[in-house]
């Protein structure tokens, strides 16, 4: 598990050429942006980041690559599979 201060200095990082969304547990939208379709899941990442661009997704995929704890992806299709969102 990542520490509190490593993701708040990963967000902050981030932050500085990210164009979407970055959301945190205390963030205002979080609640939203974590539910899926499928009402079995109840995942609590400790970051989402809604890309709005590929270079959002290329930056997010590498962020999760580096720290395996953040790896949660979701493609905020439609689908009853629980791989949708690990």
């Amino acid at each position: 598990m990542i520490s509190a201060t490593a993701l708040t200095d990963t967000v902050a990082e981030l932050s500085k050429t990210f164009a979407g969304q970055l959301l945190q547990p205390a963030d205002a939208g979080y609640d939203d942006a974590r539910n899926v379709h499928n009402g079995l899941i109840d995942k609590r990442p400790a970051l989402i980041a809604r890309c709005r661009c590929v270079a959002d997704i290329v930056d997010a995929i590498k962020l999760g690559a580096s720290t395996p704890s953040l790896s949660i992806i979701s493609s905020r299709s439609i689908s009853s599979w629980p791989t949708a969102m690990r």
